[in-house]
């Protein structure tokens, strides 16, 4: 009497085949994710720095570096951007600036920028006279406060009276001390065309025209 061997079925083997390649592929995409990665941050204009991060996303590199985001800092890529050996995440660290504009008083926090990003994040529309201190170019400062001066011009005409003039002279065919007016006098008027400037709505600058 012969003994049978036990058979596998070709079914069982690629099953277990199956699981091998999904074992192996989740062991490698696992590795992938927490293997130690170097990523750069760079923060405004200091140096770079390099990190080591065991985490797989944007978030994890920043609280591997032990950084943490303010309100206003703009960052790229975002929090759950995936990285990966050499990325570089960019932060730009929020300015407060308090921008003086039409009688109100905005706080606002921008990234690092110039006064004229101020006036855009700000939404302030400045006319074709109109200046900002200090000058648009001005590099943004932790504190800084932003003037805006709305400047108008108004062309006027100022009248001024001029007294009249009494002219006398001798006349041989009055008696002496008698007087005669030959013809009255009026007083004129002296006209000026002047060119007025309002800063935020005073007076600065009166130019004669």
């Amino acid at each position: 009497m012969q003994t049978q061997k036990p058979t596998v079925s070709r079914g069982l083997v690629w099953l277990l085949g199956l699981v091998v390649l999904v074992v192996a592929g989740l062991g490698v995409y696992l590795y992938t994710l927490y293997a130690p990665k170097q990523v750069v941050i760079q923060i405004n204009d200091e140096p770079p720095i390099t990190v080591d991060v065991s985490g797989w996303t944007v978030a994890h590199a920043l609280k591997a570096a032990g950084l943490v985001l303010e309100e206003g800092d703009e960052l790229t890529p975002p929090l759950t951007e995936k990285i990966a050996p050499g990325t570089r995440i960019t932060i730009a660290r929020g300015t407060r600036v308090a921008l003086l504009v039409d009688g109100q008083r905005l706080e606002l926090v921008i990234p690092y920028g110039t006064v004229r990003d101020a006036l855009v994040r700000g939404e302030v529309r400045m006319g074709p006279m109109d200046r900002v201190v200090p000058v648009r170019e001005t590099p943004l400062e932790d504190g800084m406060e932003i003037r805006v001066i709305r400047v108008t011009q108004q062309e006027v005409v100022e009248r001024e009276s001029i007294p009249f003039r009494t002219l006398r002279w001798a006349d041989p065919h009055l008696a002496k001390g008698e007087e005669r007016i030959i013809r009255e006098g009026k007083e004129g008027i002296l006209e000026t065309r002047v060119l007025l400037t309002y800063e935020n709505g005073e007076l600065a600058h009166r130019q004669v025209i």
